[in-house]
């Protein structure tokens, strides 16, 4: 009965051993071995490079309600340029607020499965083409739909960058890191109609998109300057062989 009992203490100890496990004295503790640092992938980057891709998605998200009420002051301009009612013309705002609204439920996924940069490069690219677009719009029935395209199409930067401080923030960090990035696109809506009203004072309607048009390039080389590899979790442990 005693020989048995060895045994089958015997056979218990050696298969703890084969699953990492280790057995001591007649009490059988098991201790485990060393947990994975599940922090890995927010530790790769410094405190210095995380401020600096924040600011950055910070101005890229910026771009969005930006575009969005920049050229308010100049509504009754396109009413006149194009003949239309008022009514009409603020159908390009509406149009653009709800393809805002669409394209984020697509490019969320997007993003996760392709990754965040491929998301926002391709969408400012595409933007800058459908900005310049708009300033030579024969009709208003053009350029609402060059802005409902345009609200697509921009919507892709910001919930490509705000998934990005999702994936090099912590979660006890997020909630600060999210306070500063959300800073921009609550100040671009008071800003961008006074500064499109002087701009268009000055000028003609066409200047609002021209400033867009303008504002993007800077954004975009300063977002591949700082933010030069991909965050999204999968593909930053595939090039780092994690």
């Amino acid at each position: 009965m005693e020989s048995q009992r060895a045994r089958v203490d015997s056979d218990r100890s050696l298969g703890l051993k084969q699953q990492g496990f280790k057995s001591s004295g007649s009490n059988e503790d098991v201790e485990k071995g060393p947990e994975p640092d599940f922090y890995d992938m927010y530790n790769i980057y410094s405190r210095s490079g995380k401020r600096a891709i924040l600011l950055t998605c910070g101005l890229i998200a910026f771009i969005s309600p930006f575009t969005d009420t920049v050229y308010l002051p100049v509504l009754p301009d396109l009413a006149v340029y194009y003949d239309v009612s008022d009514s009409m013309v603020a159908i390009t705002v509406s149009a653009y607020l709800g393809a805002v609204g669409v394209g984020q439920l697509f490019f969320g996924p997007l993003s996760d499965r392709y990754g965040r940069l491929v998301v926002i490069y391709a969408g400012l690219i595409i933007y800058e083409a459908l900005t310049v677009a708009c300033i030579f719009a024969p009709t208003i029935q053009v350029l609402i739909v060059l802005r409902t395209l345009e609200g697509f199409v921009v919507s892709s930067s910001m919930v490509a960058a705000q998934s990005i401080i999702t994936d090099i923030f912590p979660a006890e960090e997020l909630g600060s890191a999210m306070g500063v990035f959300f800073f921009p696109v609550l100040v671009a809506p008071i800003v961008a109609p006074m500064l499109g009203g002087a701009i268009a004072q000055q000028f003609h309607w066409q200047s609002t998109f021209m400033l867009l048009a303008a504002l993007t390039v800077p954004i975009a080389l300063l977002s591949m300057a700082v933010i030069r590899h991909e965050t999204h979790h999968w593909f930053a442990a595939r090039r780092l062989g994690l």
